[in-house]
């Protein structure tokens, strides 16, 4: 069942940036200069975050170093100093730290924030909402992992939070949680207020129902005009990449 209430005008209004406005390598995603120039402008930004060794919430997307900053470490082995060794994308750029990127944004544009928990919830919760406690600016969370938005509707249950899916095998998941996320079955443990669906498989079955019920659908990631026209006929708003507007 979904958590039915009157989510923020912005989550269904406003096209949120993916990661930031990033520009390949010359602005990587999820840097402090790719939420700079999301905040020029003036786009409600998606940013990813992982845990880290020491408690610390890191600004980032992938589980390892490799494809963004060329080393072949684990993310979840680093702390907030150990990440400050390592570059984006060859930039001058590092990995930021979540209160590091809610200091620059302060509110300046809102953020839906995907928690990336492959585990069973509490640590990582627990700490992101200690760093999101005091922030006064707009916010959501979402994430692929049902019982996170659960503990943040029991714990917090003023935070809005989204629960994210697709019709593609992306991670070669068990067939049965696969099964589970597209056809949105894990909204009955995580009770969202909205859905984000992967573009790729709009329109099908669940995102029709989503649509006829009245829930608000996000597709992601939204990259040329074709999805940008699929999206506008199928769901509330869109987070993107490669448009300049």
């Amino acid at each position: 069942m979904i958590f039915r209430r009157n989510i923020p005008e912005w989550i269904t209004s406003r096209p949120i940036a993916h990661r930031g406005l990033h520009q390949g390598k010359e602005i990587p995603e999820n840097s402090i200069a790719s939420f700079e120039l999301a905040i020029e402008k003036g786009h409600p930004i998606e940013l990813d975050i992982h845990i880290l060794k020491d408690n610390s919430i890191a600004v980032f997307h992938d589980r390892d170093l490799l494809r963004l900053c060329g080393k072949d470490l684990l993310l979840k082995h680093q702390t907030a100093v150990s990440i400050k060794e390592y570059f984006l994308c060859d930039t001058n750029q590092k990995i930021p730290l979540l209160s590091e990127v809610l200091n620059l944004v302060s509110g300046k544009v809102p953020l839906l924030i995907e928690i990336k928990n492959f585990n069973w919830p509490g640590r990582m919760e627990e700490q992101v909402l200690k760093v999101l406690r005091d922030y006064k600016g707009e916010f959501a969370v979402q994430s692929f992992n049902p019982f996170t938005p659960r503990w943040f509707r029991k714990n917090a249950p003023e935070i809005f939070t989204g629960q994210l899916a697709t019709g593609v095998d992306y991670h070669e998941v068990e067939w049965w949680r696969h099964m589970a996320t597209k056809y949105l079955l894990v909204t009955l443990v995580s009770r969202p207020d909205f859905i984000g669906y992967d573009i790729e498989s709009i329109p099908n079955l669940p995102t029709r129902i989503v649509k006829k019920l009245g829930i608000p659908l996000l597709a992601w990631t939204v990259r040329n005009e074709e999805q940008r026209s699929r999206a506008a006929l199928h769901c509330n708003n869109i987070i993107f990449e490669n448009h300049t507007d």
